[in-house]
């Protein structure tokens, strides 16, 4: 059963107010700077055999889902962050705070993701264009690693709660899901290994300044780990769904794993897609797919908005 509320709900309310006005008012700002940076940089390799026009217009239909995206996991994570505030001394009010941390991280590397390649091109004329590839392709991966770390945390106190033992899930759940793990990593790494040493952006540099070997242990490792992580963390979750008491809380936890699967797919697909010869410099099946997989991700975390928001209102 959830932990009733300490704190006034209009103390948690006025709190959830003001941080979403500062969220909301730095998303607008970023937002705004992505799309400017993204008009910088079709200038910069205007001169090149892309052409900048088309270049900024279709980088700017897929930054308008983009933000649409940040809107949706900046009002989940506050959402959920405002509810465990009010039970913030309880056991499961500080294992969903971990949830809630884990949000705001994925809000974080959902902004620097979007932006970091587009921000690397405006070093394209320098000599800092190989440091700023770097960073752009290992920052991100660090903060969803992190990110993964606190939802997988979270999720293993929740189901210590209710004492309940991994095992309760379906053998053959727990296996397929192994399966579908092991496969996709071994695809990823056997094709990233092969495609990393020449893959191109839209903007026609390297995607990647280091050697692939190097590149297996510091960016494939990391991202092998948050995929496992958040793989263990939706289990987790989806067990604690189906034990938890009351019908009312099961299917409002059933909507935010439901979410996060749905937004651990879309973001691996999204990562695949960020190291594949796929092409959304044009309007074309790149950036049809491209946007595609951003909707996933807003459907995604509009189910876990959607779980946090019904938590949150059961207890006022």
């Amino acid at each position: 059963m959830i932990a009733s509320t300490t704190q006034p709900n209009n103390v948690s309310d006025r709190w959830e107010l003001s941080a979403l006005a500062y969220v909301f008012t730095t998303i607008f700002l970023i937002g705004t700077t992505f799309i400017y940076i993204t008009y910088k940089a079709g200038m910069l390799i205007g001169s090149s055999s892309i052409n900048s026009v088309t270049y900024f217009e279709t980088h700017v239909v897929s930054i308008i889902p983009e933000i649409i995206l940040w809107a949706i996991i900046a009002k989940a994570a506050f959402r959920l962050k405002s509810y465990t505030r009010k039970v913030q001394k309880s056991d499961d009010g500080q294992a969903l705070d971990y949830v809630a941390n884990a949000l705001l991280l994925a809000l974080l590397y959902a902004v620097i993701f979007g932006m970091a390649s587009t921000i690397k091109t405006l070093y394209v004329n320098t000599s800092y264009l190989n440091v700023a590839t770097t960073i752009s392709n290992i920052g991100p991966m660090l903060i969803i690693l992190v990110s993964s770390i606190y939802l997988y945390v979270g999720s293993y106190k929740l189901n210590q709660i209710l004492s309940i033992k991994f095992k309760n899930i379906r053998d053959s759940v727990l296996y397929l899901s192994i399966s579908f793990y092991l496969t996709g990593l071994i695809a990823y790494a056997f094709y990233f290994h092969h495609v990393a040493p020449t893959l191109i952006d839209d903007d026609g540099l390297p995607h990647f300044a280091l050697r692939p070997n190097a590149l297996l242990v510091v960016y494939v490792l990391p991202y092998a780990v948050t995929w496992l992580l958040v793989m263990l963390a939706c289990l987790n979750l989806a067990n604690y769904s189906h034990n938890i008491n009351g019908k009312i809380y099961k299917p409002l936890f059933r909507d935010i794993y439901l979410g996060l699967t749905l937004s651990f797919i879309g973001t691996y697909l999204v990562q695949l897609f960020d190291a594949s010869t796929f092409n959304a410099n044009r309007f074309g099946v790149g950036l049809f797919v491209l946007i595609g997989l951003i909707i996933l991700l807003i459907r995604g975390c509009y189910l876990v908005y959607r779980g946090t928001n019904h938590i949150y209102k059961l207890e006022l």
